[in-house]
């Protein structure tokens, strides 16, 4: 997997997947590699893993946990 941080456009590249986002300097407690910020959806996650770092909040209303898919890719 290829990912690299587009710092131009503020977007973050997962294997020609472009999102907009950075990558943090927190390393996944699963696999020890660098989490990716997705701004879409106001959150953290694994993309080696495919897995969001943390749950959605409890506000049904939220605009960016409502819409949020169970992986990020």
């Amino acid at each position: 997997m290829k990912i690299i941080e587009d710092e131009n456009s503020g977007e973050v590249v997962i294997d020609n997947i472009r999102i907009e986002g950075f990558i943090y300097d927190e390393k996944c407690k699963k696999c020890n590699n660098f989490l990716v910020y997705y701004e879409k959806y106001d959150a953290f996650f694994c993309a080696y893993c495919n897995e969001w770092v943390e749950s959605k909040c409890r506000d049904k209303e939220c605009e960016f946990c409502k819409s949020r898919p169970e992986k990020p890719l």
